[in-house]
């Protein structure tokens, strides 16, 4: 099955008592390639079938990585529709720790989509409310979409 996005292309998500949306922003080279998602807030009605602009202008609850191509395979989430972005991701930081013993590493690196990362021994005050990621796989994204947290982990 090949999987065609592009980018602003809405997914929606089907959970056993809702539907959830995620918007799809911009690949980032620096995070491996992955696909770089706008999670919103809103909770739909597993029978609604709301419009594109509706979901697009709705609130973000968190921006991660993923792969959007694996997840379709999988069945986790089907394309919506496509609709302006929801961000300006200029704005928007991420953040992971780095715990090298091999390499003697140990640090927080910080970066916007497809910028060099900046590494930190301690977190910058500005950085607190980055989001912190990886690149997740599609069953935990939809963990998170059900559970309201990554699967195995505690972000």
């Amino acid at each position: 099955m090949r999987v065609y996005k592009r980018i602003n292309d809405i997914y929606e998500v089907e959970l056993p008592d809702c539907k959830r949306y995620f918007q799809f922003l911009q690949s980032d080279s620096s995070m491996l390639g992955g696909n770089v998602i706008a999670i919103f807030n809103n909770k739909y009605d597993k029978f609604e079938s709301p419009s594109l602009d509706d979901i697009a202008k709705g609130a973000v609850e968190y921006y991660c990585h993923t792969n959007i191509n694996l997840g379709v395979k999988l069945g986790l989430w089907k394309k919506y529709g496509n609709a302006p972005a929801c961000s300006d991701l200029s704005d928007i930081y991420f953040k992971n720790y780095v715990d090298e013993e091999l390499i003697g590493l140990k640090c927080w690196r910080v970066w916007r989509v497809n910028e060099e990362f900046m590494f930190f021994n301690e977190l910058p005050a500005r950085f607190k409310h980055s989001y912190s990621t990886l690149l997740f796989s599609p069953k935990s994204v939809y963990h998170k979409l059900k559970y309201g947290n990554f699967l195995g982990r505690d972000f």
